[in-house]
């Protein structure tokens, strides 16, 4: 995927777009043909935004929390397969904040 957008990218593709909506409209295209893989996609974020969002992020369902914790924060299986191929199923992405640990209090 990242050869095929690379390579795209190269040749001038995406060199016309000029607002982020339409160039990632375009990547995400370009990606899901690459990857034959419709559920991938692409959502505009500012990095201030997202910075802003995880200094005070609590999550509003505490039973969603402790599911979360019994589930492995969606981290399913990790497994290396046969040829040396890594095998990893997530079935949910948590917010970081959600599993990371809290800081020490020393």
């Amino acid at each position: 995927m990242v050869n095929e957008i690379r390579s795209r990218a190269a040749g001038g593709a995406y060199d016309g777009l000029d607002d982020s909506a339409t160039f990632l409209h375009a990547v995400e295209q370009d990606l899901r043909a690459a990857s034959n893989d419709l559920h991938v996609g692409l959502w505009p974020e500012r990095i201030e935004d997202a910075l802003a969002e995880d200094t005070d992020y609590t999550p509003a369902d505490a039973g969603y929390v402790e599911r979360l914790r019994r589930t492995n924060y969606g981290y399913k299986k990790i497994e290396i397969l046969p040829g040396n191929v890594g095998y990893l199923r997530i079935d949910e992405f948590a917010h970081p904040a959600l599993g990371a640990r809290p800081p020490s209090r020393s």
